[in-house]
């Protein structure tokens, strides 16, 4: 897909009503031209999800838009260019990330059990709970496995 049109009107909202922050030097930009095709076509991926069908999780949907309004919040706050709110943002739309991954590979059995999955909880309800790991460390305890193993399980799940 082409996204021209969308950077050249984000573009241009950015320096109608954020002058303060455009430049015509691309270098001191906070998104390039590229980095906003990636960011539109995250949006158009969360689109997607959200609209068809295209997993037997029933979550899904609903996941996928709550990461479109933080990643619409997102592009707001790089607009504004306030590090804080950049920083929130990313961090709530990573959670949001984290909580797709788990209800589609992990058996999680609740969607407000998917919800309450933060960073924090994440080792504890997460990774430690999954069969998954529980068959990885039983076998590292009888097979002496390696750290490898673990960041394999973890790249798995």
């Amino acid at each position: 897909m082409d996204f021209s049109n969308e950077i050249d009107e984000f573009n241009e909202l950015r320096k109608k009503y954020f002058t303060n922050f455009y430049s015509n030097n691309s270098q001191t930009s906070v998104l390039t031209k590229r980095e906003t095709l990636c960011l539109f076509q995250i949006i158009n991926l969360f689109q997607i999800l959200k609209d068809y069908d295209v997993s037997q999780n029933k979550a899904l949907p609903e996941l996928s838009k709550m990461c479109l309004d933080t990643l619409y919040n997102f592009m707001i706050a790089i607009l504004t260019n306030n590090d804080l709110f950049i920083a929130a943002c990313t961090r709530q739309f990573d959670e949001e990330l984290l909580e797709i991954v788990y209800s589609e590979f992990c058996s999680y059995k609740s969607f407000e059990g998917i919800l309450k999955l933060n960073y924090r909880r994440l080792w504890e309800d997460g990774i430690q709970n999954s069969s998954n790991y529980k068959k990885l460390s039983k076998t590292r305890n009888t097979n002496k496995g390696t750290d490898k193993d673990i960041r394999l399980f973890v790249k798995s799940c």
